[in-house]
């Protein structure tokens, strides 16, 4: 059985492609369709200390993709940190039109905090 629809992304660190044992996923697969680099580190945890030590990137593999693959460049903006924050430690968004889900908008505009997003 063979996929014949659909895609895959998957977050990855950033030199994932590069080993030998893994061309038969990129160099010589056809849906390998591209790598899009993050230029900002992600941070995983609020309130840890130091700086992310790893750059990632998006490799996606697309049964409809056709052609070499293309190499891409991700926004330099601020990955929202509170999305991927510990159990309990989720920061509420005091901004009106926020809409990243239901931390969002004004029944925490008291919370006096924003949802990492925005910042």
């Amino acid at each position: 059985m063979e996929p014949v629809d659909g895609f895959v992304a998957m977050l990855l660190r950033i030199d994932y492609g590069s080993a030998s044992t893994r061309q038969h996923l990129f160099g010589a697969c056809r849906i390998f369709s591209r790598k899009i680099e993050l230029t900002k580190r992600i941070r995983w945890f609020e309130g840890t200390t130091g700086n992310p030590s790893f750059n990632h990137a998006w490799f996606v593999w697309d049964w409809h993709h056709r052609g070499r693959p293309e190499l891409l460049y991700a926004p330099p903006v601020a990955l929202p940190v509170a999305h991927a924050s510990r159990p309990g430690q989720e920061r509420n968004c005091r901004r009106d039109d926020c809409d990243h889900g239901r931390r969002g908008g004004r029944e925490n505009s008291e919370s006096g905090t924003n949802c990492g997003y925005h910042e």
